[in-house]
């Protein structure tokens, strides 16, 4: 049998809980790498996510260009996200089962068209 990982980035929003449940119809459980100001906006479409078994990863707190960042930047950025993914694990009672961490990439427009 064959098997594939869904990963989609940029989460959560106010569209989270529709993306999740469509997913979940299909018996697809996504791996969904959070950005730590969005978790902060829409906080309780994140915490729905994780109380239905989606996988909340990091994608760092704001989203910068870390090649134009320094160590320290990096890491305060990385470790604020981390305690936010923390702060939602334990408010859903769910133990983290992995603690996945996806950069930040920049990418021109020409080259995301498909």
């Amino acid at each position: 049998m064959n098997s594939a990982l869904l990963t989609i980035d940029d989460v959560p929003s106010s569209n989270t809980p529709r993306l999740v449940d469509y997913l979940r119809e299909k018996g697809i459980q996504p791996i969904l790498f959070a950005v730590g100001e969005n978790i902060e906006k829409y906080y309780r479409e994140a915490l729905y996510a994780v109380q239905q078994g989606c996988i909340l990863g990091n994608h760092s707190y704001s989203h910068p260009h870390f090649s134009a960042l320094d160590m320290a930047e990096c890491t305060a950025e990385i470790y604020h996200c981390e305690c936010l993914l923390d702060q939602l694990y334990r408010e859903a009672g769910i133990r983290r089962p992995c603690r996945p961490s996806v950069f930040p990439m920049a990418i021109r427009a020409a080259e995301t068209r498909i």
